[in-house]
């Protein structure tokens, strides 16, 4: 069953903000990551995850990550990546990680996927990580929200996926994670988000200018920050996707699309409105 996300599908899903709120009650997003040469990856997801209504944003990162983000994203708290051992994961009611490849960034992945119910949205690093250790398969809960594009779910599925027949494609797509647990939004124009009841949601909003470094992290960061404030895992990834792509729309309706970059989205969030 296909279900497309529109705007009339927005408004029927979403929850009304409490007037008396205050920041806890908005849910934390706990983004880890910033290895090497991606420093900026972090900075995007705590930053969406903030414009997109959660209450608090932690990273945990090297140091050289959390000087950034005092300049880039200062209402981001941050937590040094060697103290990784002792953090209370349940507290955080949603997290995103951005890993690199390497042993503690293995260990750590492991211990999230383990230790917590909490949504978990697993975006480019984890997902090599994953697929380089499929073991980690084994790991997911319905708590999980995998964000992959079309490569790399093709290295998470095997050698036999077929990125070239795009009907083909979807049905790979919808019984891999049928066999798995969580929720599987799989990146592409448009982009679907494929749940354990069968249902696959398409999105209707976005552009190819869209198709710019960062603006994958920038959709980690939403979906987060949506789940964190309660959303189920199926309609935080739906709402993600939608108000992504509602975002870069924004902005091409006054520029051109050549000239979109992941930060031009997050700009243009606070156009979207939908979930006031």
């Amino acid at each position: 069953m296909e279900i497309k996300i529109t705007e009339d599908w927005v408004l029927s899903h979403r929850h009304a903000r409490a007037s008396n709120g205050y920041k806890h009650r908005f849910g934390h997003v706990l983004v880890i990551g910033g290895s090497p040469g991606f420093y900026g990856s972090v900075l995007l997801t705590a930053e969406s995850a903030l414009r997109s209504g959660c209450g608090l944003v932690s990273v945990l990162a090297e140091e050289a990550v959390r000087q950034a983000l005092l300049v880039r994203v200062p209402e981001a708290m941050t937590i040094a990546w060697s103290t990784w051992r002792s953090i209370d994961f349940s507290k955080f009611q949603s997290i995103g990680p951005g890993l690199g490849q390497g042993t503690e960034a293995l260990e750590i992945l492991q211990l999230v996927l383990s230790l917590t119910n909490v949504p978990v949205v697993i975006d480019a690093g984890g997902l090599n990580l994953m697929a380089a250790n499929p073991n980690l398969f084994d790991l997911l809960k319905d708590s999980t929200i995998l964000t992959p594009h079309l490569g790399e779910f093709a290295r998470m599925y095997g050698s036999s996926f077929d990125k070239q027949d795009s009907e083909n494609t979807l049905a790979q797509a919808k019984a891999w994670i049928a066999e798995r647990a969580g929720v599987l939004v799989l990146k592409g124009a448009p982009s679907h988000v494929l749940c354990l009841d069968g249902i696959c949601y398409v999105n209707t909003t976005g552009n190819d200018g869209m198709a710019s470094a960062g603006s994958g992290d920038v959709l980690t960061g939403m979906i987060a920050g949506i789940a964190a404030q309660g959303y189920s895992n199926d309609d935080a990834a739906c709402l993600g996707i939608y108000l992504h792509g509602l975002a870069g729309d924004s902005y091409t309706q006054k520029k051109s699309k050549a000239s979109l970059v992941a930060s031009d989205i997050i700009e243009h969030l606070g156009n979207t409105k939908l979930l006031d």
